[in-house]
């Protein structure tokens, strides 16, 4: 099917979709309303991919904005608000209007892959996992720059599969103790940080061979871990 095809059965179903939605007031609607639809792209509680992809035909939509498309924000009740268009299916000329083609032609693209941007959806899963690992910052030391990096780099799962039991065991890989891990020990305060100390001092040479830790994360090391070591002389 051609887009003018893809156009056709789309019109069939989204033209003046708006007059069957549920408890909806659309306060400035264009007087020609029934000739129009409208679509969303987000709402307030939307996913990673669903935030990609409202990004990317933002994008694309945004040149296309005027007499015939207009960006939409309406309040839901279930989650807050959800943004999208209203098009115009038509022109005043009775051609599919320019924003109507590239609303089904995003929604084609969509609905034959389910993703517009893949660097642009992996940009966001990265800085969401990063987000995630330093919200889980616990550690009895005060970390080194990079740490979150550091972290990342150990983690062997997709960010849907992320959580804070394989934050913290990558953390304790590298030998960067939380107060959670307290709970793995029945030691008095005092004696956490000392034994968190040797812990550390081990971990150094074990992940040296597998880990390429930088200078910055040896220093940190030597600052943190082994100078604690000879100073509580434990």
């Amino acid at each position: 099917m051609d887009l003018l095809d893809h156009c056709e059965d789309y019109e069939k179903e989204l033209k003046n979709n708006h007059s069957s939605f549920e408890s909806f007031g659309w306060h400035e609607a264009p007087e020609d309303r029934e000739e129009w639809c409208v679509v969303y792209t987000s709402s307030r509680d939307s996913e990673l991919l669903t935030q990609s992809n409202a990004h990317v035909i933002d994008e694309e939509m945004k040149p296309l904005l005027g007499d015939y498309c207009s960006q939409e924000t309406h309040s839901h009740w279930a989650c807050g608000y959800v943004d999208g268009y209203s098009i115009r299916c038509r022109d005043k000329d009775g051609e599919f209007s320019e924003p109507f083609k590239k609303w089904v032609e995003l929604s084609v693209s969509l609905s034959d892959y389910g993703i517009l941007d893949e660097s642009h959806f992996s940009e966001l899963e990265f800085e969401a996992a990063m987000e995630y690992i330093e919200s889980e910052d616990d550690s009895f030391f005060e970390l080194p720059d990079g740490w979150v990096s550091a972290v990342y780099s150990r983690l062997d799962c997709s960010y849907d599969e992320l959580s804070s039991d394989k934050i913290h065991d990558a953390m304790n890989k590298l030998g960067f103790f939380t107060n959670k891990d307290r709970d793995d020990y029945d030691i008095e305060d005092e004696d956490y940080e000392g034994i968190c100390a040797i812990e550390h001092l081990c971990l150094i040479f074990r992940n040296l061979y597998d880990y390429n830790c930088d200078f910055d994360l040896i220093k940190w090391y030597s600052d943190n871990v082994v100078k604690n070591l000879l100073n509580d002389g434990k």
